[in-house]
């Protein structure tokens, strides 16, 4: 179905998109706890990454960060654009670009229910440690 080229990039079509089944890849909490907030409502932002990718070869990947701010908001919301293997194309086959694929992947993203995965392996790495 889906091949590599040789810059590394599965090229797929905007309406395709729809089309992938990503399946929960790994997921975990970068180094970096930062402190935020004002003196009189203090919170904490842990930051992380999650990566999905679909079950056949080549596998497509497609990963985010993502920030918890707590107390504020015990969800975890996605930090910044998508990253990919993905290079999308318009109707005529030709690269939409980087920018634009990632943009379009925010779509992929946010349509998933990633949240509940990400906050259940995260609860699992602050248990062990």
């Amino acid at each position: 179905m889906w091949h590599v080229d040789e810059d590394g990039y599965i090229r797929v079509r905007r309406q395709e998109l729809a089309d992938i089944h990503l399946l929960h890849l790994l997921s975990g909490i970068s180094g970096e706890v930062v402190q935020v907030g004002i003196p009189a409502h203090p919170g904490t932002r842990v930051f992380g990454y999650t990566e999905w990718a679909t079950a056949q070869t080549p596998a497509i990947s497609i990963g985010w960060d993502w920030a918890l701010d707590t107390p504020d908001s015990p969800v975890p919301k996605r930090h910044g654009k998508p990253y990919s293997n993905l290079m999308i194309v318009d109707a005529n086959g030709r690269d939409v670009g980087m920018e634009e694929s990632a943009t379009l992947l925010c779509d992929v993203a946010d349509r998933l229910s990633w949240q509940s995965m990400v906050l259940e392996v995260v609860g699992t790495e602050f248990a062990s440690s």
